[in-house]
């Protein structure tokens, strides 16, 4: 969602690729779209999208977490060779995107190395 500002934070730091680990990919489908408008490609795991969801997305790297990790980290080590700017994006089922306000949290990606402008998880790659 956009930021009080109009412009949401995930494509105004420039990030390469945005990683989405939702539980409920279509709980984020406007900031995917947002991404995807920005040239910024979303690459989703773990729960298949639904068609507006994949409208949104650059590709769906799988179900199993294991494979999906492994094949996530792939893609992005041969597409960025290392030095990519990623956000990774969590979203329990029923989540809604959230950006302003107390109802913003703290990103916790930098704790794995990534920035982050929303909730993150450590993947288990």
């Amino acid at each position: 969602m956009p930021s009080p500002r109009g412009r949401n934070p995930g494509t105004r730091e420039g990030y390469d690729l945005i990683l989405g680990w939702p539980l409920d990919p279509s709980a984020l489908v406007e900031v995917y779209a947002q991404a995807a408008a920005a040239g910024v490609p979303v690459l989703l795991t773990m729960e298949e999208p639904g068609e507006a969801v994949l409208d949104a997305a650059a590709g769906f790297s799988g179900y199993d977490e294991h494979d999906a990790g492994r094949a996530a980290a792939a893609l992005l080590h041969s597409a960025f060779k290392g030095r990519a700017h990623v956000a990774v994006v969590a979203a329990p089922r029923g989540s809604r995107p959230r950006s302003a306000g107390s109802a913003r949290r703290r990103p916790v990606g930098r704790r794995i190395g990534l920035p982050s402008d929303a909730d993150s998880y450590p993947p288990d790659w």
